[in-house]
């Protein structure tokens, strides 16, 4: 494991802080280690998985592969594409409590339907209240 971590180090930006390695499955063949690294600002940092840098590194060569954010898209839109757009989807840019926001900003469809609805019902039946009974006397007083 150290020489992956090693070989995974010249991968990534110097100063990048190891978030976790995961070993590989000795029963395939195919199997690698995969470590995840943080640097700067991680995204992911308050979600499941940290780490802003993912790479793979054979078991059996020590060759290491960055692949996220993928290499060969290094443009700057792509970085925040890859790096920022699920992370502020998914709320996970903040811990539990900022999150609660997210939570109330998605439930306010649903409570303003639940108040229109409401809304809608009560100035139904006061509506009803204030015209009486519907037609009851009318009818009674056209025929007479």
């Amino acid at each position: 494991m150290a020489g992956a971590i090693d070989a995974a180090r010249t991968a990534v930006p110097v100063g990048s802080e190891l978030i976790s390695v995961n070993h590989p499955n000795l029963s395939e063949k195919t199997s690698y280690y995969e470590l995840w690294w943080a640097h700067g600002v991680d995204p992911y940092a308050y979600g499941t998985f940290p780490g802003n840098y993912g790479v793979f590194v054979d078991r059996y060569s020590g060759r290491a592969v960055r692949y996220w954010p993928n290499p060969a898209n290094g443009s700057v839109t792509s970085g925040f594409w890859q790096n920022w757009t699920g992370p502020l989807h998914m709320g996970m840019v903040v811990g539990w409590i900022p999150r609660l926001g997210w939570v109330a900003f998605g439930l306010a469809p649903l409570l303003l339907a639940i108040t229109g609805v409401t809304t809608w019902l009560i100035r139904r039946r006061l509506g009803r209240r204030r015209d009486g009974p519907a037609g009851d006397g009318d009818v009674g007083a056209a025929a007479a």
